[in-house]
Order: C-alpha cells, then sequence, then structure tokens
C-alpha cells in the first residue's frame, strides 16, 4: 500500500532503458488528432495555450501514475501490470479493471477519427445520401475490429508499441516540429532559441535509433526474489509471458 511501500530500487536495469523511450514517446503520440481538436474549437485563437496547459498536465498525470504504481507494488511488479492488481482485494481489482476497461474508450475514437476521416473522403462521395450513415458506421466498425484484431495477434505487443514510438512518434513529435518551427520563424527567432531548438533536434535524432535498439533487447525485470538478469514470470500464468508494462520497465 501507499502507507507501507513496497521495496523499490533506486536504478533499475539499464538495458530497459531503450525501450522504455519508444514507450514513454507513444503517450505523446496525439498530433493526428490536431487538426481535427483545432477545428472544433469555438475560440481557435486559444490553441497554443490549450495544448501547453494539455502537454502539461499529461506529464504530471504520467509521473503521478507511474511513481503512485511504483510505490505500490514495488520491485515486485508484474511483466503486466494488471496481473498485480489481481493481487488486490476484490473491490480494488473490480475498479482497476473497470478502469482499465475504460481507458481505450476515451481516446480510441479520437485516436482512429483522422483515419475514419481520410478514409471518408476516399470514397463517401461516391455513395447515395441516404447510405452514408450506414457506411461511416461500418468502417469505423471495421477499423476498430481491425485494431482489436491486431492488439490480439501481434506477439510482444509492448515491443510493436516501442518500435512505433521511437520510429514514428519521436520524428513526428520532436523532430520535424523543430525543424518546421525553425524554417518558417527563422527570422525571428533568437539565437538561444534556436540553439535549443537543434540541440532538440540532435536529441531526437539520438533517441531514434537508440529506442529502434532496445525493441530487439530482451527486457529484463528485477525481483528482490530473483536475480538480476531473470525474466520475473507470474506463477498462475501458462504460456508466454505477456510483455512488460512501462512501470515495470523503468523499475
Amino acid at each position: 500500500s501507499y502507507i507501507h511501500p513496497q521495496e523499490t530500487a533506486l536504478f533499475g536495469p539499464l538495458r530497459n532503458t531503450p525501450i522504455g523511450l519508444g514507450l514513454m514517446a507513444v503517450g505523446f503520440s496525439g498530433h493526428s488528432c490536431f487538426p481535427l481538436i483545432y477545428s472544433s474549437l469555438g475560440k481557435p485563437e486559444k490553441w497554443e495555450r490549450s495544448v501547453g496547459v494539455s502537454y502539461g498536465f499529461t506529464v504530471f498525470v504520467y509521473i503521478v501514475v507511474v511513481v503512485l504504481g511504483y510505490l505500490m507494488f514495488g520491485n515486485l511488479v508484474e511483466a503486466e501490470i494488471s496481473l498485480n492488481l489481481a493481487k488486490l482485494p476484490s473491490f480494488a481489482f473490480a475498479l482497476g479493471l473497470v478502469l482499465l476497461v475504460l481507458n481505450p474508450f476515451g481516446k480510441f475514437a479520437v485516436t482512429v477519427a483522422p483515419v475514419a476521416v481520410s478514409i471518408d473522403r476516399l470514397y463517401l462521395h461516391r455513395v447515395e445520401a441516404k447510405w452514408r450513415t450506414a457506411v461511416k458506421a461500418l468502417t469505423r466498425t471495421l477499423l476498430t475490429f481491425l485494431v482489436a484484431v491486431a492488439a490480439a495477434s501481434v506477439p510482444s505487443f509492448e515491443q510493436v508499441t516501442a518500435f512505433v514510438g521511437a520510429l514514428f512518434t519521436i520524428p513526428i513529435s520532436l523532430t520535424l516540429p523543430c525543424l518546421l518551427y525553425l524554417k518558417f520563424h527563422q527570422e525571428s527567432l533568437s539565437m538561444t532559441s534556436k540553439i535549443v531548438l537543434w540541440l532538440l533536434v540532435a536529441l531526437s535524432l539520438l533517441l531514434i535509433p537508440v529506442g529502434l535498439a532496445g525493441v530487439f533487447i530482451k527486457p529484463e525485470l528485477v525481483s528482490p526474489n530473483r536475480s538480476p538478469g531473470r525474466i520475473q514470470q507470474n506463477p498462475r500464468a501458462s504460456g508466454p509471458s505477456p510483455g512488460p508494462s512501462i512501470v515495470s520497465l523503468l523499475s
């Protein structure tokens, strides 16, 4: 519990850091939703402020969740955090399970919306007006089904997620915004701002290969009852062990 935290370690296995970079980057991969959100704003002039507040709040929530989760389970954290929830009292387990299930409902529709809108623009104008609502619903249903199939069938899904984060999210979320800002506002930027932006570009170009390398390095989970270098297994699980969560990777 938080009153009596589990045993923790200040530094975990360094080999987990690269894959952790890719996994953390995915948490900031919402750029595809920006045009849709911007177009729905009642006061577009407040866009920059809303983005800053949103990302600041997101970082705060991520830090709080990681710290509290690690204090709760410490070095006993399982490869999948949901397995730790199963060891909690029934009410706490049921509450955690409900929150895990409800979490995708809040963001999945927003994330898939740009893809669905792009597909609609390709063929929806060829469909009769009376059928367009049904076709749009069918398109979104098929997209949801395909995502569910991919999540259930792809082995080591955390590695796929880390791969996407390192190869796509870091360039799109960090490299390109800095380069484009330098391109469009080069004359109005101070020398200090230019140096900071170029340093961010250099950092992102360094993080990309490091994150990709972490995808191919087997994560290492350390428990007080197990020696370093061994993967912690869930004794009740059968078959291949689930991949590590971001909490376990950062521990």
